[in-house]
């Protein structure tokens, strides 16, 4: 076939190669499935040794993954052909020239072949939608496009638009490569890359079709083609007119994916950077569940009914209720039915089963039924340890999809012994001594009469942060900062090497605080030292005398880094803050002890005896009553805005169910919700505690950069102040305690009433009847008589980024062994060197990916009717081992 070219215009004979590409897509895609695209999806997705009947699951997902590999062949090799192209014309780049000449300009054999192909591959596309290619939600919208684009290729080479017809096709098959690559690394598991290509495709796709394609390219076909082609006497207006219909019916289309791209941004935002299992549109039938790696959630509640089984309980009181459980499972969706039944069997005396699959820890009722471990009548075996097979296979699970089909291996027998288990199950859950019918059929419970409030102030945000001294912070402002209101430092406190010789050398206090690279003391005994000096703690008032010599102890040069403060101008959010605020000068840490038995004391008014960490409250939880109690039983409402690990999650009563949707992500809710005007009435901001890279900490924790923390600071007040909510809205920054660093101001030791008459563990048995060091606070709010528009800027005093390799501080392990409980993994015998190995970088993985997993298995057991008092116990997964800690080492719950 001859192809015209050089200004001769096109012909229609050369619409025959549209077909030849449309088959020959046709073929090599059969011979690539066949023979590369599917063993090589089987091999990325580790299934070749897999058994492959009746898991359409699988075979969809590498169905997928061939499609999209042959995908990316296509694109790629077109991109690369298509930029060869306009390499070579020098009217690639200016849109005037689109125009320039027409309708005589010249059409090279290389055009004219990309053109027929692209058109053959739409054709193609066209075919293999509608028979071939997984369908998706957005089917007719693809379907639209695929039609669209192939009468715009095919129109534009008629009319002789060739120029701006193949920029339009370089545009869009850019991104596609990206897309492609993405949907592969997403397939393989490969989460970074896939996640790197995600977003090389969401820019390129924003940039490309969304930026230049309509101020670029509609623009030029708009009004540059018709200042080009003005000095017609026959103008084809007609030819105008459809050509940017088609060209503006595709902005359309890209606006309707970039939504859904928008929503994938935003799902791959709250999942810690994992791209979702479908890019750009998901599918409308789904063929199997999603099954996270977790089992099942505890139940917790009522009745006096205990539970038999101590690997399950640790200690807690369970009672087992059908609409209490929400399972998902790793395994087939068929042991989910399967589970269910025997569950049924195991709650009726008369009944006993045997089942295969992995053995299952069912918790019963006690005293009910009289029952021990010992003679459960649930028996889990598989027919590799001797247990009667299952005769019957369930292939779609119980609470939707398509219907049950149910293969039959052994007969009417089967079936029939299948449906009289479905029978018991079906009478169980609808029984009334096992169903709490108001809540099964409502899911609602009596709401409380809200306590009205009627002090201006509707709303109350506390930011805790991490372990500073007021002197450190903010005890400058007195001389340097404009504050000689404020009792700071005057310059001439000091502190002796040691305390108790007269003659030994005095460290002053200085404004050179900068970067710390350390750790300060501050455990109970460390501070006890620092307040007095000696183990004597008689001295009224406390001297405050032992801070360089505690210090000097842990290294040499601590003293000196202990005594030191921040200039006003280091610390500019809350100069400026402390200028327009109200400053307490008088608000010391509650305990003279270390991070959490402090951070309790805000919530709870007292740390239940804790004066450190204790293995045993943290995995249990602590059982004190706290502020959150209070509110809800007034029916007001709190949230807790966390970004790394709530630390509240100590708190036992906050595992409840019920309170595991007031857990939202700080960077996708808060500001949103502050916007809205829809922050709860007490709002928790906890901070991102491991100094990681992409997220740095922010908690002022040493060695951590104070200047994240400022911007943290900054962030807060500006969201705040923004909101509808402001002028009822108050923001309280404090510290949880000192860190070890100078404080001049005596902490009191006398008339301090112990909150409930607990005394602390050996060796010190403290009775709560003193307080510890002056922390900085802050209390911001329009209520407060002076105002700020703008806080200045933050400048960093650290020299270098964060250290993901270095090793956990005291809080870090502390909140480590919360995740641990969090993630399942405290009933490991390796339980207590949980974090000891870890690097923050790790800490960091472990500490979000345990709460994610809790806070899921939370909310789905409240969507699937749980009761909503009961508490959450995680439990590792019966293969769970943790050893050495490298970087993809993590414990799972089932």
């Amino acid at each position: 076939m001859t192809l015209v070219h050089a200004g001769v215009g096109p012909e229609p004979g050369n619409f025959l190669l549209v077909l030849c590409f449309a088959f020959g897509s046709f073929v090599a895609r059969l011979l690539l499935d066949r023979f590369v695209y599917k063993p090589l999806a089987m091999k990325l997705l580790s299934y070749k040794a897999v058994p492959m009947i009746n898991d359409e699951a699988k075979w969809s997902k590498i169905a997928k993954c061939s499609e999209s590999m042959w995908k990316l062949t296509y694109y790629a090799a077109v991109q690369i052909w298509v930029l060869s192209i306009i390499k070579q014309e020098t009217w690639s780049l200016d849109t005037k020239e689109y125009f320039k000449g027409w309708p005589n300009q010249e059409l090279k054999s290389s055009l004219i072949l990309f053109y027929m192909c692209q058109c053959g591959f739409y054709v193609y596309s066209i075919g293999a939608l509608v028979a071939w290619e997984t369908r998706r939600k957005d089917f007719s919208i693809m379907m639209s496009h695929h039609i669209v684009t192939s009468v715009l290729i095919g129109f534009s080479y008629i009319t002789r638009f060739f120029r701006i017809g193949t920029m339009i096709l370089a545009l869009h098959d850019t991104s596609d490569v990206f897309l492609e690559s993405a949907k592969l690394f997403k397939y393989s598991e490969k989460e970074m890359a896939a996640s790197l290509c995600f977003g090389l495709f969401a820019i390129s796709w924003f940039l490309l079709r969304l930026v230049y394609f309509p101020f670029w390219i509609i623009k030029a076909s708009s009004y540059e083609c018709v200042e080009a082609l003005s000095w017609m006497e026959n103008f084809p207006t007609t030819l105008y007119y459809v050509f940017n219909t088609m060209l503006l019916t595709l902005l359309v289309f890209h606006t309707y994916w970039w939504k859904l791209i928008f929503a994938m941004i935003m799902k791959q935002m709250s999942n810690k950077g994992q791209v979702g299992e479908d890019i750009r549109s998901g599918s409308p039938r789904v063929t199997s569940p999603e099954k996270p790696d977790f089992f099942c959630v505890q139940i917790l509640k009522m009745e006096n009914e205990h539970c038999c089984c101590p690997d399950i309980a640790m200690g807690a009181d369970f009672v087992v209720h059908p609409s209490f459980f929400y399972v998902k499972i790793k395994q087939a969706p068929d042991r989910f039915f399967h589970f269910l039944v025997s569950l049924a069997e195991c709650l009726l005396p008369s009944v006993s089963a045997r089942l295969v699959g992995s053995p299952f820890s069912i918790c019963c009722p006690g005293p009910r039924t009289n029952r021990t471990r010992e003679n459960l009548p649930l028996l889990l075996s598989s027919p590799s340890r001797g247990g009667a097979p299952w005769d019957s296979f369930v292939r779609a699970p119980p609470w939707g999809g398509r219907e049950m089909d149910l293969v039959a291996q052994g007969g009417r027998r089967a079936r029939r012994r299948l449906l009289v288990r479905a029978v018991f199950l079906l009478y169980l859950m609808t029984s009334a001594h096992c169903l709490d019918a108001e809540r099964a059929v409502s899911g609602r419970r009596k709401k409380k009469a809200k306590h009205e409030i009627k002090g201006p102030i509707k709303t109350l945000v506390v930011l805790v942060m991490e372990n500073r001294s007021f002197d450190h912070m903010l005890g400058w402002l007195r001389t340097k900062g404009g504050r000689p209101d404020i009792d700071g430092l005057t310059g001439h406190e000091y502190n002796r090497l040691n305390a108790s010789d007269p003659s030994s050398p005095e460290v002053f206090v200085s404004d050179g605080a900068a970067y710390v690279d350390s750790d300060p003391g501050h455990s109970f005994q460390a501070i006890r030292e620092q307040i007095f000096g000696s183990e004597d703690t008689a001295a009224v008032p406390a001297p405050m005398s032992g801070f360089a010599q505690q210090a000097e102890s842990m290294g040499e040069g601590m003293a000196s880094t202990v005594m030191r403060g921040f200039a006003p101008d280091a610390v500019p959010v809350y100069s400026a803050l402390a200028e327009e605020f109200a400053v307490f000068d008088r608000w010391f840490a509650s305990v003279p002890a270390s991070t959490q038995p402090n951070r309790f004391y805000v919530h709870s008014a007292t740390s239940h005896g804790a004066t450190g960490n204790v293995r045993r409250d943290l995995v249990h939880g602590f059982p004190q009553k706290t502020i959150f109690d209070s509110l809800d039983e007034d029916g007001l409402s709190f949230g807790v805005y966390y970004q790394n690990i709530p630390a509240v999650l100590f708190f036992k009563s906050l595992r409840k169910l019920k309170h595991l949707v007031k857990f939202h992500s700080y960077k996708l809710a808060f500001k949103l919700d502050a916007k809205l005007g829809r922050l709860p009435n007490y709002v928790v901001i906890e901070q991102h505690y491991f100094d990681v890279k992409l997220s740095p900490a922010n908690d002022d924790h040493p060695s951590h950069d104070i200047a994240r923390g400022q911007r943290l600071v900054k962030e807060v007040y500006q969201t705040l102040r923004a909101s509808p909510q402001w002028n009822e809205t108050a923001l309280l920054i404090t510290y949880d305690e000192h860190g070890g660093f100078y404080d001049h101001v005596p902490t009191p030791v006398t008339g301090v009433p112990n909150p409930d008459g607990i005394i602390g563990p050996d060796p010190f048995y403290f009775k709560f009847d003193r307080l510890g060091v002056r922390v900085p606070t802050i209390l911001i709010s329009p209520w407060i008589e002076k105002r700020t528009e703008k806080l200045p800027k933050v400048k960093s005093l650290r020299p270098f980024g964060p250290r993901e390799d270095k090793v956990l501080s005291e809080f870090q392990v502390e909140l480590i062994q919360l995740a641990s409980q969090l993630n399942g993994d405290h009933v490991l015998n390796t339980y207590p060197y949980i974090g000891k190995g870890m690097t923050v970088r790790q800490a960091n993985r472990y500490a979000e990916d345990a709460v994610a997993r809790f806070l899921e298995a939370g909310r789905a057991a409240l969507r699937a009717g749980a009761n909503e008092s009961a508490i959450v116990t995680m439990r590792p997964a019966l293969t769970s081992r943790i050893s050495g800690w490298s970087s993809d080492a993590s414990a799972q719950s089932i």
